[in-house]
């Protein structure tokens, strides 16, 4: 019989303990941590910080990070995280902000972006993707909307997956627009 994974959560708004990630690491066996740095109402003062003082990222992931990197390392603790990247499409006067993920299961590792679509626009966030739905349907002007995944498989260091993806992206998003509501 194979042992539970033991998760831990440090993280589900802007407001969480900075300490949260150095306790749940240190204290007890964990084999993954877990946190949600863009949760909507971390989403909603980050955007109010980048309108007051023209930044708005989640500072703590970082520094949450620096503090348990090492003894992560050692125990063999996976972080699993919500970030959000940017696929900057010149061509089309577009960037796409994308949610990020690394995923590991046995000796497949892939990274994948997905983020969603309504009409032309495009979002990380599944609630604003709901939310323009609805100010579509409310105006009478419904519109159809789309989840986007693209991922790669990668070996040791994901950066040329980071880069494939991107390029794919950039390649296929006249197709995007043309075809998907």
């Amino acid at each position: 019989m194979k042992r539970p994974v033991r998760i831990a959560n440090c993280s589900g708004f802007f407001g969480d303990r900075l300490a949260a990630a150095q306790e749940m690491v240190e204290g007890g066996p964990i084999d993954v941590l877990t946190g949600d740095w863009l949760a909507e109402l971390t989403m909603l003062l980050l955007a109010r910080q980048k309108m007051k003082h023209g930044t708005g990222y989640a500072r703590t992931f970082h520094q949450q990070m620096e503090q348990v990197l090492p003894t992560v390392l050692d125990k063999g603790i996976k972080v699993v995280s919500n970030t959000v990247d940017a696929i900057p499409i010149p061509e089309h006067n577009v960037t796409i902000k994308a949610h990020k993920l690394r995923l590991e299961r046995r000796q497949l590792k892939q990274v994948a972006y997905y983020w969603f679509k309504v009409g032309d626009s495009f979002t990380p966030s599944y609630w604003q993707q709901q939310l323009r739905i609805a100010i579509k349907n409310l105006l009478g002007r419904p519109e159809g909307s789309a989840l986007i995944r693209v991922s790669a498989v990668y070996n040791d260091d994901d950066q040329q997956a980071v880069e494939d993806i991107k390029e794919f992206t950039r390649l296929v998003l006249p197709a995007i627009y043309k075809h998907l509501p």
